[in-house]
């Protein structure tokens, strides 16, 4: 049962901390989703982005409420979990590259 709590991570490390970032750095989120000022395309992705976030959100309610099986999850081995969370990890990492020093 990480998978909740690796996605609370992941939000927190892929998304919020980058838009924090950017935001003290450019003065901007990045997120356009209900920003009317910007082009059309941008608001577009950026929603489409938002719904996907929204609908992993309720798939991993999903799963903690529901666990595995209702969800035709099936089990994996050990070394499976693993390199998944060395690859959690990895992208993690990258994720917090500073190109500028």
């Amino acid at each position: 049962m990480f998978l909740p709590v690796l996605f609370v991570i992941y939000l927190v490390l892929a998304l919020a901390i980058p838009a924090i970032r950017l935001r003290r750095s450019t003065g901007s989120f990045g997120i356009v989703a209900f920003d009317h000022s910007h082009e059309r395309w941008q608001r577009v992705i950026s929603g489409s982005v938002s719904l996907c976030i929204a609908a992993l959100v309720l798939w991993v309610i999903e799963y903690w409420v529901l666990g595995p099986a209702p969800l035709a999850i099936w089990p994996v081995p050990h070394w499976v979990n693993w390199f998944g969370l060395a690859l959690f990890a990895g992208g993690a990492a990258l994720t917090f590259t500073d190109a500028d020093g």
